[in-house]
């Protein structure tokens, strides 16, 4: 809460002394050590393996890592925006600023196998097999990187990978240290429902892929996920060729804000101005103030809740020109409540 109100402040202080710092020579980053992983997961006791894809990026000295979740017909390409990386990969920004961060391909996502898309059967992807495959990544990283090992982990969701993430941290609290959300809030709307998905197949860039599979209609990236009067247009077309998929197993199993009464560690939520997922449909957005009077009820056992709201944003919040503003407050976020402890799981 405290986060909320001194947010706008903080935003003008870090500007300015960012400025200061650009001036005098900017300060020598830590070198980064970064390496694809594949973790064997199920999802469920007694299902097939599938392998799920992560990248993981180490600067020197880490003890926080950043498990970075995506969301609905995104890739793990979304934390590491390949275009203009300095202004639109969180990850660059993360390692620069001393955390660790793995970027995943959720199974069905990317370079990660391709379960059953449609209910039933059983083994089919759901929000909940996801978020069992999550903590079975988890419980494998110490094996899968040689004996890496943390002293805390965050899970940081966007969208879909929000809710992912939301029910793994309630489901099996001892694995992380903190949560952020973004683009997921208390509200009944139908995931990629409507007339802005199709068959993955009738894209000839996923052809040949299991029935159940959607992706984004070509074209509707831009006013879905964008406040189009401020992104790049570049972007957006990069979005648009780099776009992956998602399941009618994992519309059917989702519902905003599954899981997040049994999270019991600090929880950040940041949200767009303009996400019209959310803010154009009964939602106040206008200030962190405004979504905590909002969110703060679904969350009764964390010990803290903060908001950040990014002016001039729609849902891909990483992919608007302004992102450096919450990059840098989840990084102080994370700083404020995980960055000074020491000891390693």
């Amino acid at each position: 809460m405290r986060f909320a109100r001194l947010t706008a402040a903080a935003t003008i202080i870090v500007a300015g002394l960012l400025g200061t710092t650009r001036a005098a020579g900017v300060p020598p980053q830590p070198a980064v050590s970064c390496r694809d992983l594949s973790f064997p997961v199920t999802l469920g006791a007694g299902h097939p393996l599938y392998l799920m894809g992560g990248r993981l990026c180490v600067p020197e000295g880490a003890t926080v890592l950043e498990v970075l979740v995506s969301g609905f017909t995104y890739s793990g390409d979304y934390w590491d925006f390949p275009y203009e990386p300095d202004r639109y990969s969180y990850v660059r920004a993360a390692n620069a600023a001393g955390f660790a961060t793995l970027s995943i391909n959720r199974p069905g996502t990317g370079p990660s196998a391709l379960p059953p898309a449609q209910l039933p059967p059983a083994t089919a992807l759901t929000v909940d097999s996801e978020a069992d495959a999550l903590h079975q990544m988890l419980t494998a990283l110490p094996t899968v990187t040689g004996g890496s090992r943390f002293a805390r982990i965050v899970l940081v969701g966007h969208s879909l990978g929000s809710n992912v993430s939301m029910v793994a941290a309630a489901r099996f609290p001892d694995d992380v240290d903190g949560v952020i959300l973004t683009g997921l809030l208390h509200y009944p709307l139908p995931l990629g429902a409507g007339d802005y998905v199709h068959p993955a197949t009738e894209d000839p860039k996923f052809a040949g892929y299991p029935a159940g599979y959607v992706t984004t209609k070509t074209g509707v990236r831009g006013p879905l996920f964008y406040d189009t009067d401020y992104a790049d247009p570049r972007v957006i077309a990069e979005d648009e060729q780099r776009k992956s998929t998602g399941t009618t197993s994992e519309q059917a199993t989702s519902a905003g804000g599954i899981g997040s009464a049994g999270i019991r560690v600090p929880v950040l939520l940041v949200v767009g101005r303009n996400d019209g997922s959310y803010c154009a449909r009964r939602l106040s957005c206008a200030d962190a103030e405004a979504v905590l009077a909002h969110e703060r009820p679904y969350y009764p056992a964390a010990p803290e809740l903060a908001a950040f709201v990014l002016p001039r944003a729609g849902h891909s919040i990483n992919l608007h020109p302004n992102a450096s503003d919450w990059f840098d407050a989840a990084i102080q976020w994370t700083a404020d409540h995980l960055g000074d402890r020491s000891t390693t799981r």
